[in-house]
Order: C-alpha cells, then sequence, then structure tokens
C-alpha cells in the first residue's frame, strides 16, 4: 500500500540521516580536519547509500549529502570551540556557503532568503570569534554563544532535512492514493468482470462488476477461494480452465455457461497468468464479459427467422391442404344432403364432415405460431371448439379432462384458432402442473363482468371459461410475473404459452386471471364479451334457382372450383366458373357489357402463376364500385384476412367451408352496401396504402 511504502521510505531517510551524523562525530573528533580524504570517503559513501535506500536523483543526493556534511562539522567545530579549541573559520565559510547552496534544491525563495542571511551572520560571527576584533578581545562568552548557535543550526539543518523529506513522502502517498482511486474507479465502471488471484487460488481483488454477476460482495470475496464461494462444479470448471491458462503462458479466451448465484449465465472470458516473483507459482488475471442477454437476443433472432421459414413452408402447406380439405368437405356435405333423413350413410358422412373439420383445425394451429395481424373475428358459439382444443392438447399426457360445457352457451365474437390456442396452452400447463393420472377440469358458463378486473365492461355478459387443475399451485413470490414474456420455471420451456394468451384474450376484449393455492392447484379464468347480434347461416333461405342470383366463381383448384359450383347450385344459385383473376375480370366486363350483372363474386386469394384475388377485386370495383366480392381462402396469413373492407372485400371465407357456411356468407350481402375503392397499393398489399374510400350510393 501507498502509505506503508511512504512510512518505510521515511524510516530509511531517518537512518541514514542519523547513521551520518554519528560518523561525522566520529571523524571529526578523532582525526579533525587532518585527513580530508576520510571526509571524502564519508561523503561519496553517503551519496551511493542514499541513491540506494532512497532512490533519489543526483542532484537530491548531493544536496542532501552537502546538508549533512555542514551539519557534521558544523557540530564537530561547535563541541571543539567549546571545550577552547581552535576554529578553522576559512573551512567554516566554506561550510556556510556550501550549505545555503545545497539547501536551494529543497527550499522555496523566501526560505533560501532566510538560509542565505543565517549563513552569512554566522559566518562573520565566526571570524569575528576566530580573528578576533581590533577594539576589544572577544569574550569567552561570545565564543560559547556562537558555539550554540552552530549547534542549533546544525539541528535546524537536520530537522530541515528531515521534514523536507517526510513531505515528499505524504505527496508521493497523496499521488499514489489518487493513482490508486483512479485506477479502481475505472475498473469498478468497467461492463466487465475482473479478478485477481494469488498462486493459492485465493482472490486478492475484484471489481463492482464481478460482485454483480458472482453475487458476492468484495469484502467476502477477498481472501476467498472459488471452492468457498461457487457450487463444486462451477469451482472445479474453473480450476480447470485456469490451469490451462497458466500451461498456455498467455491469454486464453473460452465461451463458458457457469450458474452463478441461482442464474444461467453466459460469459466470454479471458485468463491470463501473473509473474509477480519469478520464483512462486504465478497468480490468475480472469476477465469476464456477462453476454447472457446478447445470447438470449441472439437465440431469440434466430428462432424467429426459423418460425419465419417454417411459416412460410407451413403456409403454403396449409393453402394446398386447405384446398384437398375443401374439395372433401363440400362432396361430402352435398352427398349427406342427397340422402334420406333417416339413411345410416348420413350418420358416417356426418362423421367424416367432423373429421374434417378438426384436421382443418390442425393446419390453423401450425400456422398459429406464425400469424401476423389482427385475429380474424366472428360471431361463433366456442363450446365444442373448446373441447376439441383441450383434447388435442392433452393427447399423450396421461391426463383426463372433465366438461362442464352447457349447449345453451351463447356465441362470442371471435378469433376461434386464437381462443383454441388459448385452451391449449391452459390445458396443457395444468397437466404439466400435475402427477401422471390427475385430471383438468373445464367449466364454460355466463356470468356478468366481476368489479376489480381490469378491462372488462360493468353490465356486460361475459362467457367464461375456467381451466382447473389440482397440481402443485403458484408460489406467490412468482404468481406477478407468470404472464410475463420468456418467464418460465420448466428448464425446456420457453415462457410464451401465458404471455401468448394473456395478449390474445386481451385482444378479444377479454380478461385471464387465476386463482391458487400451494398445494392444491390453480383455476384460469377467461372473460369474453357475449355476442350481442345476430349469428350468421340462421336464416331460412329460399334454394329455387329462380329467387337467386349469378354468382362469378373464381379458383385455381379445379376439384375446388367444381364443389363451389355444385354447392352454390344447391342453394339455388347460378354459378359462373373461372380459374384465375385475369379470367375472372374479363368475364366481370362482359356481363356489364351484356347488361347482366352478378349478384355476388367469390374469389380465391391465392393463385398459382397467375392473377390472385386481391389484383382482380382491384380490377372489378373499379370497372363496378359497388360489386359484391367474397374472398375465400385457405392461406391464413393473408394480409387481407385482417382487413378485408380495406382491400374491397365485403367478406372472407376461410377453405374448407361447407354449402351453408357459403350461402350464408351470400346472403349477408343482398343488404345495400357502400361502394368500395380500394387503394392500388392496398390491392398489392402495401401496409403503408391509403384506406378505402366510402361513398355513398
Amino acid at each position: 500500500m501507498p502509505g506503508d511504502d511512504a512510512k518505510a521510505l521515511l524510516n530509511r531517510m531517518l537512518l541514514l540521516g542519523s547513521g551520518a551524523l554519528a560518523l561525522y562525530l566520529v571523524v571529526f573528533l578523532s582525526i579533525g580536519l587532518v585527513a580530508p580524504s576520510a571526509l571524502v570517503a564519508v561523503f561519496l559513501a553517503e551519496m551511493v547509500a542514499a541513491q540506494i535506500m532512497l532512490r533519489l536523483d543526483l542532484l537530491q543526493v548531493s544536496a542532501l549529502v552537502s546538508i549533512q556534511i555542514v551539519a557534521g562539522f558544523l557540530v564537530a567545530s561547535s563541541l571543539t570551540a567549546m571545550m577552547g579549541g581552535p576554529l578553522p573559520s576559512g573551512g567554516m565559510i566554506v561550510w556556510y556557503l556550501i550549505s545555503p547552496m545545497a539547501a536551494m534544491v529543497f527550499l522555496g525563495p523566501l526560505w533560501r532568503l532566510v538560509v542565505y542571511a543565517v549563513s552569512i551572520a554566522l559566518a562573520l560571527a565566526w571570524i569575528v570569534v576566530d580573528v578576533g576584533t581590533p577594539l576589544a578581545p572577544v569574550p569567552q562568552q561570545f565564543r560559547e554563544a556562537v558555539a550554540a548557535l552552530n549547534l542549533l543550526t546544525a539541528g535546524t539543518v537536520v530537522i530541515g532535512t528531515v521534514h523536507f523529506f517526510a513531505n515528499l513522502v505524504r505527496r508521493q502517498e497523496r499521488t499514489s492514493a489518487r493513482a490508486e482511486a483512479r485506477y479502481r474507479t475505472t475498473l469498478d465502471n468497467l461492463q466487465v468482470a475482473v479478478a485477481v488471484k494469488d498462486a493459492e487460488g485465493r482472490y486478492v481483488m475484484v471489481n463492482r462488476w464481478f460482485e454483480q454477476i458472482a453475487g458476492i460482495p468484495a469484502s467476502r470475496a477477498v481472501g476467498s477461494t472459488d471452492a468457498r464461494m461457487f457450487e463444486p462444479e462451477v469451482a472445479q470448471e474453473l480450476a480447470e480452465k485456469e490451469r490451462n491458462a497458466v500451461l498456455e503462458g498467455r491469454p486464453v479466451e473460452t465461451d463458458e455457461v457457469l450458474a452463478i448465484a441461482g442464474a444461467r449465465r453466459d460469459l466470454v472470458s479471458v485468463r491470463f497468468p501473473l509473474h509477480d516473483d519469478p520464483s512462486r507459482p504465478p497468480g490468475i488475471c480472469w476477465i469476464a464479459t456477462d453476454v447472457t442477454v446478447r445470447k438470449r437476443l441472439q437465440d431469440e433472432a434466430m428462432r424467429a427467422q426459423k418460425l419465419d421459414s417454417l411459416g412460410t413452408l407451413a403456409g403454403g402447406i396449409a393453402h394446398d391442404f386447405n384446398n384437398i380439405l375443401m374439395a372433401c368437405l363440400g362432396n361430402v356435405s352435398l352427398a349427406r344432403e342427397l340422402l334420406p333423413p333417416d339413411s345410416p350413410a348420413g350418420d358416417r358422412l356426418g362423421e367424416a364432415e367432423q373429421a374434417i373439420q378438426r384436421a382443418s383445425g390442425l393446419t390453423v394451429q401450425l400456422l398459429a405460431l406464425t400469424r401476423s395481424g389482427a385475429p380474424l373475428r366472428k360471431p361463433v358459439r366456442i363450446g365444442s371448439s373448446v373441447q376439441d382444443a383441450a383434447l388435442v392438447a392433452l393427447q399423450g399426457t396421461g391426463t383426463a379432462c372433465r366438461f362442464d360445457v352447457p349447449d345453451s352457451l351463447p356465441a362470442v365474437h371471435c378469433d376461434l384458432d386464437q381462443i383454441g390456442q388459448v385452451v391449449q396452452n391452459l390445458a396443457l400447463n395444468a397437466a404439466q402442473a400435475m402427477q401422471p393420472g390427475g385430471a383438468v377440469t373445464i367449466r364454460c358458463d355466463v356470468a356478468d363482468a366481476p368489479r376489480g378486473i381490469a378491462g372488462l365492461r360493468q353490465g356486460r355478459a361475459y362467457v367464461r371459461i375456467r381451466v382447473e387443475d389440482t397440481g402443485t399451485g403458484i408460489n406467490g413470490l412468482i404468481l406477478p410475473r407468470i404472464f410475463d414474456p420468456y418467464f418460465t420455471t420448466r428448464p425446456s420451456g420457453r415462457g410464451l404459452g401465458l404471455a401468448a394468451s394473456h395478449a390474445i384474450v386481451r385482444g378479444h376484449d377479454g380478461a385471464i386471471r387465476v386463482e391458487t393455492e400451494v398445494g392444491r392447484g390453480s383455476a384460469f379464468t377467461i372473460w369474453l364479451p357475449v355476442w350481442e347480434g345476430p349469428i350468421p347461416g340462421t336464416r331460412d333461405l329460399p334454394r329455387t334457382p329462380s329467387e337467386r342470383g349469378r354468382v362469378l366463381v373464381m379458383d385455381d383448384e379445379p376439384a375446388v372450383l367444381g364443389v363451389l359450383a355444385r354447392m352454390l347450385k344447391a342453394r339455388g344459385w347460378a354459378p359462373v366458373e373461372t380459374a384465375d383473376g385475369a379470367a375472372a375480370v374479363e368475364r366481370h366486363a362482359a356481363g356489364i357489357d351484356e347488361g347482366t350483372r352478378f349478384a355476388a363474386i367469390v374469389l380465391d386469394l391465392t393463385v398459382k402463376g397467375g392473377m390472385g384475388g386481391a389484383e382482380a377485386a382491384r380490377l372489378i370495383l373499379k370497372r363496378e364500385p359497388r360489386a359484391r366480392i367474397i374472398a375465400a381462402t385457405g392461406y391464413v396469413s393473408d394480409p387481407v384476412l385482417s382487413d378485408p373492407r380495406r382491400y374491397g372485400f365485403r367478406g372472407v371465407l376461410m377453405k374448407p367451408f361447407d354449402a351453408d357456411e357459403l350461402d350464408a356468407a351470400l346472403v349477408t350481402l343482398s343488404a345495400p352496401s357502400p361502394r368500395l375503392t380500394p387503394d392500388r397499393g392496398a390491392a398489392q398489399g402495401d401496409a403503408g396504402a391509403a384506406a378505402e374510400t366510402v361513398a355513398d350510393s
């Protein structure tokens, strides 16, 4: 430490000064001035000693030794004079001149003037004592007084020298303290952990960032070892890496993952040996950068990129798969209508319809991970969908599921696939909270909004979906964080299920709450507002061709186009079939020229190698602004789905759909509607394009 070094320097300086004075006394009292060579030898010896012991430069050493010689000469001469011996005035004058010259090295201007004045006065006094005066002889008392003053001067010279070096030591101590403070501040503000160990593996220095990463204060870390501060596995791993750095004899960089302070830390570390004493084993300096957050962001970016790629692939597969399901569902539903009501084949075809609908739901669940935009909401009764979603989630878990879902459950305005995803997340979480063989209970009912739940409107009715388990419950310390993104208590979990569920429910103007008791289980409750309007597809409509109009249908899949035409005919519409957007635009223009407009237009959004439905709708509306157009698609990520009216569509049909759903969508177009003129950029999917222009008819 700087203070210890300064004290050692002062002690060495006092030892040197005391030794020099004692040596001068012996020399002067024994040999006087008859052996100048002995004084020269003493002078040189002190110069060497001062340079070695005090580490001063040559000028300071010369000045110091000169002052010591002057002090020693003054002491010896004064003692000789007081004992009645001769006083060498010539030598005294020389020493009095050397003394202030040497003092100039250490003193300021004022003190230099004082030293010169005192030296001249004492030199003159000494001459008077030695030579005498012409008027009267010099009394013995005067001689003794001058000798005493010389002794005082000698003491003052010695004390002044000691005082100077004491100040020098204090300045060095302050300089060292400031340097250490700058060094410590720099280390503590580095965004990396720095630790230094001695040869025995004990920490001798750690900075503030090390304290944060290790979770151990410096007062506890300094003097301790890895084995005392960390788990045995961590301590062993650190010791192995330090041995490698010592063997390499150079800085070694490693990427490592350590479980420190109850958290997983991704570190980029550099270790190198410290050779303070060549005769002893080296110490170690460890510099570690915490890249946990950076690594997590990189992993999330990579995961998002993979999901985007998967979404693109899955979207294409889902589009083709839904087209196949569309052909299957349409033909099965039409075949069932041709059978007598009591035909056993009708029941089998009904089961086939349900299986096709479930198969369609699987593709939607696959795409839910990459789906963007607003939910595709419509009025729907969710009872059966909740049960189907829960059963799919619990397959293979060994967990049973009990349902209490009344048939009279009212409809809600929701994206059925997203709500199904929420139910799946909650059911799977419930199963994971229980031992194998447990049971999840799902209840649905209707209730008014309770007080104290943000996002719910007082006095409005809500459908409640309650998912209950009999598992371990949720600890109160982590309960406030369960809906945070990336928060999970499972090593293999990603912490996205509950966060996504919370976002989906809030996007449906609802709320999600949890009740839990440690050791008894948990219950998650979803609140979704009841739909207060009519449910499409419930009207009893005529089915004779004379009472319906012509419908322009476009789809690039022949099987889908054929089943659409058959469904339209079965419901009394007159279909006109086209295979791509360009053909649909041409056929629409021909109908206008012939004076036979279409009652409705159904366009497939995605056409391989041809004009799709969005561009076709733009061109049709340019010719007929009040054209009634419906989008039909099996590709759930199309931007048209989130805001169909912006692209000129009155509605959207998601494949696969049956004849009743198609007919209900066409009937809704029979009401008077405003003219739609979509912007060109919107038709091309430009998110920044202007919104539709609405004009009264």
